[in-house]
């Protein structure tokens, strides 16, 4: 892709500068690459950033990026659970990892029309596990499998989890049935 910025080592070892809009783990992506993705729309907008937290709207789907340098993994949950809550909205972490294909390919769905209905009652928060995997394992949600996703309670606790290994290609039409039913709590895993 091209407008693709690292804020570290590119996998070929070459470095590239910081720059781009909306941040994905470690990757930075313009609104060029998002479109070429398919990705960018106009109805996607960026409606809050920090240094930390960057909280974009894709139509129906709002998608929370945070970034290593937050403080604190469960206090920003417990500040994203305020938003989720004013919007009925159940709060689900999702957990990648910039290398980690199968979380690209739903980043890269994200867009599509299945997974805005099926991810239209979540505010979704994106930590890749690299930088908060000690955190996550003192809240009980597994790090093992990405791309991984928990619903999160009252405290900030997963009540539920599921990872990528439970629909087939990284694609919408396989991967909203799955997340719809699991966001809404109708997903039987057996």
């Amino acid at each position: 892709l091209e407008n693709v910025r690292w804020d570290a080592e590119a996998p070929c070892g070459e470095k590239k500068s910081m720059s781009g809009k909306l941040k994905l783990g470690r990757m930075l992506l313009s609104g060029a690459s998002l479109a070429a993705m398919g990705v960018f729309t106009p109805a996607m907008a960026q409606e809050e950033t920090s240094d930390e937290v960057v909280v974009t709207k894709i139509s129906r789907v709002t998608l929370v990026d945070v970034d290593r340098d937050v403080r604190s993994l469960r206090a920003e949950l417990v500040k994203q659970a305020d938003p989720a809550r004013r919007d009925q909205k159940k709060l689900l972490l999702w957990m990648v990892s910039p290398d980690c294909q199968p979380c690209n390919g739903v980043a890269a769905a994200l867009s599509d029309p299945e997974m805005q209905e099926a991810l239209g009652g979540a505010r979704i928060v994106r930590v890749d596990v690299r930088d908060f995997s000690v955190e996550l394992s003192y809240l009980g949600i597994p790090v093992q499998k990405i791309p991984g996703f928990a619903l999160l309670g009252p405290e900030q606790r997963a009540v539920d989890y599921l990872h990528g290994g439970e629909w087939d290609d990284d694609i919408a039409k396989n991967i909203a049935p799955v997340l719809g039913k699991f966001v809404r709590g109708g997903y039987d895993k057996g």
